[in-house]
């Protein structure tokens, strides 16, 4: 059965460089990290960070629709 992952350029491309100079191809790559996932040799999570410092920015109607176009084509990850 073959699996399709879907991984921005800039990733791919920069782990595809990565796993040159290991003498690696990216699927042999991507193979290893999804079996030490799998066998618990990896853990992926997040933490909370103290402390963050935020700010409160206003944004006006032009900018506001700016920024909806950014997340639409996140959504439909077109980049």
């Amino acid at each position: 059965m073959m699996t399709t992952i879907l991984i921005d350029k800039d990733t791919k491309d920069l782990a595809s460089e990565r796993a040159k100079r290991d003498r690696l191809s990216l699927s042999a790559v991507v193979r290893i990290l999804l079996l030490d996932y799998a066998d618990g040799k990896i853990k992926i999570g997040s933490h909370v960070v103290e402390n963050i410092n935020t700010d409160f920015i206003e944004v006006n109607g032009m900018m506001q629709r700016r920024i909806d176009n950014v997340v639409k084509k996140y959504e439909n990850h077109i980049f």
